[in-house]
């Protein structure tokens, strides 16, 4: 057991004291499957962080996911993250949500690898809402805590609700969408075959759209043998953001990507068919900026995942991220979330 001095990090500047360091054994890639190719994991009094190198060889779902031709993690990849490192720290409750989803500084690989560093803490006060804890996540530089790429606010449950019914009617209002599922890939999206998991569009109206998503499975994302499944499944929860963009694009003419999420549930696993996923959108005034609230459903019309006042920035310039990735096979994967906003050509000052 070693000592080191906590003193401020992006959390804020707190007095100098020395903590004791312990080292946490990697988690098992049945439970984790990102969070099992750290390098290291540890805890640092009440915090609890890990040190993970995003590799193209392993995260091969990255290079499925580019913008202007550079690997950026997606934002659903960096909440799976954060979420089973709250899940690893405090293994006695369930992730149940998130909320205060930020993308602050998308993580762009330069090269085939990048270390980055997620540390999560629980807050002080117990949520009011449920028995649990909320453990407040960053993911930053690895060498440098005050450099904010993502951050959110984990909630963990003594028990995860069960489903609730859907009973909305967007299906009824909708019309034919111009594109078909290959031209929209091949058109309107920049996603590869990792994340390709929009198997039909159902249709499209001025509120919202409705499309029908493949689950994912962890194997199909990444490399060696990987057992056991996702804790939130990135993938598909990146096809409802691309079913936002598919909206946009085809109403509004714009390529439109995520940039924070005022709250996500989850409930618990329904099967493993396709989800039926129920977009509510509406262009501001301002003409660039969307909120919208996207509704996963099972075959059983029971909810098992809801993004709840998704906030996506969206332009014309945009649209040259549009057609870059290369077709998916006849039975591809999933797995993607859109990243950086910018207007000129993807960077971190974006």
């Amino acid at each position: 057991e070693a000592a080191v001095v906590l003193a401020g990090g992006s959390w804020g500047a707190q007095p100098a004291v020395a903590v004791p360091v312990e080292r946490i054994a990697r988690p098992t890639a049945g439970a984790y499957p990102l969070l099992a190719h750290a390098t290291e994991v540890r805890r640092n009094g009440g915090t609890i962080e890990a040190i993970r190198t995003l590799d193209l060889a392993f995260d091969r779902y990255l290079d499925d996911h580019r913008l202007d031709n550079k690997p950026v993690l997606p934002l659903t990849a960096a909440m799976e993250l954060m979420a089973e490192l709250a899940q690893l720290g405090w293994p006695d409750l369930q992730v149940s949500g998130m909320r205060d989803i930020q993308l602050l500084k998308g993580v762009i690989l330069e090269s085939s690898t990048r270390t980055i560093r997620v540390a999560a803490r629980a807050l002080a006060d117990p949520p009011s809402d449920r028995t649990g804890a909320d453990v407040q996540v960053e993911i930053t530089g690895a060498d440098d805590a005050s450099r904010v790429h993502y951050r959110a606010t984990v909630e963990l449950s003594s028990q995860i609700p069960a489903p609730e019914s859907y009973s909305g009617d967007l299906e009824q209002r909708i019309a034919p969408f111009p594109l078909n599922v290959a031209e929209a890939y091949a058109r309107w999206l920049f996603h590869g075959p990792a994340f390709q998991c929009v198997d039909r569009i159902e249709g499209f109206a001025d509120e919202g759209i409705v499309t029908l998503l493949r689950p994912s499975r962890a194997a199909a994302c990444l490399g060696a043998a990987v057992q056991g499944e996702w804790l939130l499944d990135p993938v598909l929860l990146d096809g409802a953001l691309q079913s936002l963009l598919l909206w946009a694009r085809g109403r509004h003419g714009l390529t439109a990507l995520p940039t924070r999420i005022r709250r996500y549930r989850r409930f618990p696993r329904q099967g493993s068919g396709p989800v039926r996923t129920y977009v509510l959108a509406r262009l501001l005034p301002d003409q660039h900026t969307i909120h919208a609230t996207l509704l996963l459903i099972d075959e059983d019309q029971r909810v098992r995942h809801i993004i709840e006042g998704g906030e996506f920035v969206g332009s014309t310039a945009l649209n040259r991220l549009a057609g870059q990735a290369a077709p998916a096979a006849a039975s591809a994967a999933a797995v993607n979330a859109a990243s950086v906003v910018s207007l000129a050509p993807i960077s971190e000052e974006a």
